[in-house]
């Protein structure tokens, strides 16, 4: 693992999330991939993820261990219905104040300048169902798979992106006019996976043109860098 790491450091940027695979990582289903711990060490099998509560738990025969975000520098699964594979890291984040806390975060964009993670959560939502028998509306409850983006400077710095226009141009100063014209000229939703990484892949090559490499499916290991 380590020269391929290596060698995408040298390489540049990366590509990583294509698609959107309709899973849910922070539901208890058992993933078949890799961990690697704060301590170097690697334990490869089977997993769940807990995103709400930055934890992994995993499966070692009849018994289950569980991680903390802490504990852990990254992990991996691959997707299969969607034969991808999708990385996750700790990075030190604050919703509030001055100290940061280890989260999980998933990788979706690697960049020069502007690089794109999310997280993912389950929100309930009423929605109207019209009952044509008793020729009411009627409302029922259902879950909802959310998205929340955040964007990493090459500092290291990360921030929620609010999924507004204004916020996003706040990341990409000096870049305002070319991206306004570039939302204008295409349709997308802030709050799509894979609209975001476009966007972001757009934003990263209008700075560092051509050197973004979108073929590789590897990242490098960004959680050294805190």
């Amino acid at each position: 693992m380590k020269p391929i790491i290596l060698a995408l450091l040298l390489l540049g940027t990366s590509l990583l999330y294509a698609q959107n695979s309709g899973q849910n990582p922070s539901v208890d289903v058992l993933r078949n991939g890799r961990i690697v711990l704060a301590n170097g060490d690697t334990l490869d099998g089977r997993f769940t993820i807990n995103l709400p509560n930055d934890l992994l738990e995993y499966k070692l025969g009849n018994s289950i261990k569980t991680y903390s975000a802490r504990q852990v520098q990254y992990f991996y699964f691959q997707e299969e219905e969607a034969n991808i594979i999708r990385y996750f890291f700790t990075l030190p984040y604050s919703d509030y104040g001055s100290y940061k806390a280890p989260h999980l975060f998933e990788l979706l964009y690697l960049g020069q300048k502007l690089s794109l993670y999310c997280r993912e959560r389950i929100v309930i939502e009423n929605v109207p169902y019209y009952d044509g028998f008793t020729n009411r509306t009627h409302f029922v409850s259902r879950n909802k798979l959310v998205n929340d983006f955040y964007f990493r400077d090459n500092k290291g710095l990360i921030s929620l992106f609010s999924q507004t226009r204004k916020n996003l141009l706040s990341f990409m100063k000096g870049y305002e006019e070319p991206i306004k014209e570039h939302l204008n000229n295409i349709e997308m939703s802030f709050s799509n996976r894979e609209d975001m990484i476009k966007l972001i892949d757009y934003y990263n090559n209008l700075i560092q043109p051509h050197k973004n490499d979108n073929s590789k499916q590897t990242p490098p290991d960004t959680s050294k860098q805190r």
